[in-house]
């Protein structure tokens, strides 16, 4: 909805905040170690092109979203399956960053808050967005996203005098499949995620705007997980990098900027609850599309904003009992469980629509 009036840097600013939303605090690419680094250049090429087949497809189909599209490749029946990947993978994400949002803040800021009071904080905050539209989503992140962004250049840089080279030396000494896997897992949170992205905009300012908005928001995403990444091993060193919860809240933890200024790991967790409630609520918007195209409500998804925000309510408090528990299933089992959605369904449709292009458009 409302959607002719989101320009293509509004677009823009939802990607990158989005993509800021888990990488300002976790490493997705430590399998990598040391060749952390090789790893995310890896995944950004991985994801540049999936942006290139998301945006191929929505130049062939500029007034179509995804669900849209899945029904022309692959007719009704087999376009519900397609549907139904993409809103249990849409619940599921939204059920593991609330319940990360809501450990973060208990942890690290609220310890003694029933963890009850901050779910309902949160699911108001995420139904009233949603409810609100594209549109509304895409003014937080356009108004949020140069504080962020400002935010981490000068956490990076404050971070200078405590880096260490030898950090990251010497480099190529882990095996093709350690690098290989910590490109997969930032490839399917967050950096390929270029489907979800279809799914949420239904159209863009011009059919070629498709290539700019997705190229540029996946570029300077890429950018940042890099940047914070690498800035963070230089700091703890790969061993103690992987053994917190939340590594780049304890390098920021360690800036002191003369006598008085410090406590700069406060200004890291703004940074990753907006990005959250970017990241979650596209999620949670594309899970009520998908859920209203299944049935064929086609595009009146409002009515089910409120009772899918209500089970997710339910199972962020269930899901996962504390960050140990969502630690270890993300390392884990994330890479194939995301991997469908990620690669394998968008993958097919593109293939598709490439052989199919003269019959379907």
């Amino acid at each position: 909805m409302y959607q002719d009036t989101i320009n293509d840097k509004q677009k823009i600013a939802v990607i990158v905040l989005y993509i800021i939303g888990t990488s300002s605090l976790v490493i997705f690419s430590l399998e990598a170690k040391k060749d952390l680094w090789l790893s995310i250049l890896i995944c950004y090429l991985m994801s540049v092109l999936m942006a290139l087949m998301i945006a191929r497809i929505k130049y062939l189909f500029p007034e179509q979203d995804l669900f849209q599209i899945f029904e022309k490749c692959f007719g009704k029946a087999l376009s519900k399956v397609m549907d139904g990947v993409y809103i249990l993978s849409a619940f599921y994400v939204v059920v593991l960053i609330n319940a990360f949002l809501i450990h973060f803040i208990r942890v690290t800021a609220l310890p003694n808050t029933p963890k009850v009071f901050l779910d309902i904080f949160v699911t108001f905050i995420c139904i009233w967005m949603v409810k609100g539209g594209v549109e509304l989503i895409c003014n937080f992140a356009t108004f949020f996203l140069v504080p962020a962004l400002l935010s981490i250049v000068i956490m990076i840089i404050a971070l200078f005098p405590q880096m260490h080279l030898g950090n990251l030396l010497p480099p190529f000494q882990e095996s093709a499949g350690h690098i290989f896997h910590g490109a997969l897992s930032n490839y399917v949170f967050p950096l390929g995620e270029a489907a979800i992205y279809a799914a949420f905009f239904k159209r863009f300012n011009t059919p070629k705007s498709s290539y700019k908005v997705l190229l540029t928001g996946v570029t300077i995403g890429a950018l940042l997980v890099f940047a914070i990444s690498v800035s963070t091993v230089l700091v703890l060193g790969v061993n103690l990098a992987s053994d917190v919860y939340y590594p780049t809240y304890v390098s920021a933890a360690r800036i002191m900027i003369g006598t008085y200024v410090h406590g700069f790991e406060l200004v890291l967790s703004v940074v990753f609850i907006l990005g959250a409630f970017v990241k979650t609520n596209v999620y949670f918007t594309v899970c009520c599309k998908a859920i209203a195209r299944t049935f064929g409500f086609q595009e009146d998804y409002q009515f089910l904003i409120t009772p899918v925000g209500l089970l997710i309510f339910g199972a962020s408090l269930f899901f996962f009992e504390g960050p140990l528990d969502y630690t270890a299933w993300l390392k884990t089992n994330w890479v194939g469980y995301a991997f469908p959605y990620t690669f394998i369904v968008p993958t097919l449709t593109y293939i598709v629509v490439e052989v199919r292009k003269n019959k379907i458009g």
